[in-house]
C-alpha cells in the first residue's frame, strides 16, 4: 500500500512530536509554508505546535492529540514534523497506527524545506 502523491490543493499538516516551535523558529515555519503556498499546496497547523507546557515541549497528551488529529482528519493529505528531538520517544505508544493504516499519508520532517 502507497499514499498517493500530493496535488495542488492538498493540505500538509504539521505538528512537532517532539520539541516545542520557539519565537525564532516562527520565521522559519512561515518561510516553508511560504514555499509549500507557492506549489498550490495548504498548510494546516496542530493546535499544540506552540504548546510549551513542559518547559522543553507540549506535553504528550497535546503532542498526541496533535499527531492523531492530522492522521484521522481526511482532509489533510501528508504530515510533516515542524521539529523532532529526542522526545519524540514519549508519544511513539499512542501512535493511531491503525488511523495511518486507514488513511495513508506521506510524512516527512520540514527541515530539508527550510533550507532551500
Amino acid at each position: 500500500m502507497k499514499a498517493s502523491r500530493l496535488k495542488c490543493n492538498n493540505t500538509i499538516g504539521v505538528c512537532a512530536p517532539s520539541g516545542c516551535i520557539k519565537e525564532k523558529n516562527k520565521e522559519e515555519l512561515q518561510c516553508a509554508e511560504n514555499y509549500l503556498n507557492e506549489f498550490n499546496l495548504n498548510v494546516k497547523y496542530g493546535e499544540n505546535l506552540y504548546a510549551n507546557s513542559c518547559i522543553y515541549s507540549a506535553s504528550v497528551e497535546e503532542k498526541i492529540k496533535d499527531i492523531n488529529n492530522l492522521i484521522n482528519d481526511k482532509n489533510v493529505n501528508s504530515i510533516a514534523f515542524a521539529k523532532g528531538g529526542n522526545n519524540v520517544n514519549s508519544i511513539l505508544e499512542y501512535i493511531d497506527y491503525d488511523g495511518i493504516k486507514k488513511i495513508l499519508k506521506y510524512f516527512f520532517d520540514l527541515v530539508i524545506i527550510q533550507f532551500y
